[in-house]
């Protein structure tokens, strides 16, 4: 073997030590530096994550409040007839504490309902009432006054109201009624 000079000795130091540094990086600080950077990314989704739940939990009251507003809405079960039928029951029942004489009352198939058959794992359901009907002034704003107070969501969506007999002030209502029916996917403790 031959003997090297300073100089080749000094190169083959020089290329020894550079293949060293590209070895110990590629094989140790590279995966490493990947590595932390995972565990960066994952510590900063759960601060953030924490950060989320931790507000809730501060609005927790609040929420709970808001949440028992709704509550009584939720429990709308049966199938599409038997929401029908409780829907145009208690639009009925509102009219007739109000004092209204009801001269045509029909649900309404929407669009919306008519897609696929209303799924049971949709989340909001909405049944329309179309319904006309005859009483003064007052019968029909307490008929909407019940409306807003009854168990099931209800929304007037069309009111038009006319003068039917001006002496004996009896007016002619007609009115679409939509009920929004939330669905529940889970209860809160």
């Amino acid at each position: 073997m031959k003997d090297f000079s300073k100089k080749e000795k000094q190169l083959g130091g020089a290329v020894l030590a550079l293949s060293f540094l590209l070895a110990f990086h590629l094989m140790i600080f590279k995966p490493m530096r990947e590595k932390l950077n995972s565990a960066d990314d994952a510590l900063r989704r759960e601060n953030f994550k924490f950060r989320k739940y931790s507000d809730l939990e501060k609005k927790k009251d609040s929420l709970l409040a808001e949440y028992k507003k709704i509550e009584k809405y939720l429990d709308f079960k049966g199938s599409d007839n038997e929401k029908t039928a409780a829907v145009l029951s208690s639009v009925e029942t509102a009219a007739r504490q109000a004092g209204l004489n009801i001269l045509d009352m029909k649900p309404v198939e929407s669009a919306q309902n008519a897609r696929s058959g209303r799924q049971a794992a949709d989340t909001v359901a909405i049944y329309r009432v179309q319904m006309s009907a005859e009483g003064d002034m007052s019968k029909i704003a307490l008929f909407l006054h019940g409306i807003a107070d009854a168990a099931i969501l209800f929304d007037v969506e069309k009111l038009s109201i006319v003068v039917k007999d001006e002496n004996a002030g009896v007016m002619k209502m007609e009115t679409v009624i939509a009920a929004v029916c939330l669905g529940q996917r889970g209860k809160v403790k």
